[in-house]
């Protein structure tokens, strides 16, 4: 005896889940977001150092190959000075920065000079200053143009500078200040040894941002097809924050002889964010 229409309509109606259904399938939920939700922490810190610790060895590595063929350094590095002379109001770790958690001002350690002063201590790690005799240190190395910074971003990365290149360069000679970092915090933080000149003075150090202008930056060669951008694991380091591009350090000669990379490192509120900073928090996070 074959099935009616309406029988057959009946038997193909899917049945709902009744409330005690819908009840196991909440609890089920619940128990996963209470295992899942306090690792997110984690997942993220983690993502955040391996990220960062491949990105500085992929500039490391780079830098030292764009030297080798080049016999100098890529120019049009971002210049983290703003067209005012100040610090890049967008860097996390200035104070200028509405974002920045330290509230870390710009300091006025001396560059030269102070690798056993123990200025350390206070957060003592940059300074706005103006260039001596490292301009030819510098200019020397084919650095000899750099990126303007937008004083007054509406996104701290993407929206940085204040022109395009050829209108937002110029000349590492026309700069007023440059980013010093602080010799002990150099030491420190990237265990690079302090240095004398020809003359005996103690040599700086020079933080420039590695920038989509900079001419490494799609060179095949080099593997740097794009400026990387830095993974901050804060709300406050993310790229409408802070500025969010790796930065390298530059030891400068006072003689105007030579200068020389040091590394690469994360902007960090802290300072800098180095490989080993972020290789021992990546074995130290849990979970």
């Amino acid at each position: 005896m074959n099935p009616t229409l309406a029988q057959r309509s009946a038997a193909t109606v899917r049945r709902g889940l009744t409330l005690m259904e819908l009840v196991v399938v909440m609890v089920i939920l619940i128990g996963l977001a209470g295992v899942l939700l306090p690792m997110l922490p984690s997942f993220l810190t983690k993502t955040h150092d391996s990220v960062t610790t491949t990105n500085i060895s992929e500039v490391n590595k780079a830098m030292t190959g764009y030297l080798s063929t080049n016999l100098g350094y890529p120019d049009q590095f971002d210049s983290i000075i703003d067209t005012s002379g100040a610090m890049y109001s967008g860097a996390v770790f200035n104070s200028a920065n509405t974002f920045n958690p330290t509230g870390t001002a710009q300091l006025t350690f001396t560059p030269s000079g102070n690798q056993t002063a123990g200025s350390v201590g206070a957060n003592a790690f940059y300074l706005a200053k103006p260039l001596g005799s490292e301009l030819n240190s510098l200019t020397t190395g084919g650095i000899l143009n750099l990126v303007q910074m937008n004083p007054t971003p509406t996104d701290a990365t993407f929206s940085a500078y204040t022109g395009l290149p050829p209108t937002g360069l110029q000349a590492v000679s026309g700069y007023a200040q440059l980013l010093f970092a602080d010799n002990d915090y150099i030491y420190q933080k990237l265990n690079i040894a302090p240095k004398l000149d020809s003359n005996g003075n103690p040599c700086n150090y020079v933080v420039l941002g590695l920038g989509p202008y900079c001419t490494i930056v799609g060179s095949r060669s080099f593997g740097i097809f794009d400026a990387p951008v830095a993974f901050g694991e804060h709300f406050f380091e993310q790229p409408s924050h802070s500025y969010a591009r790796m930065l390298c350090v530059f030891r400068v000669y006072q003689d105007g002889s030579r200068c020389e990379f040091v590394g690469s490192a994360h902007p960090d509120p802290t300072g800098l964010g180095t490989m080993d900073m972020h290789t021992q928090e990546y074995y130290q996070t849990t979970n």
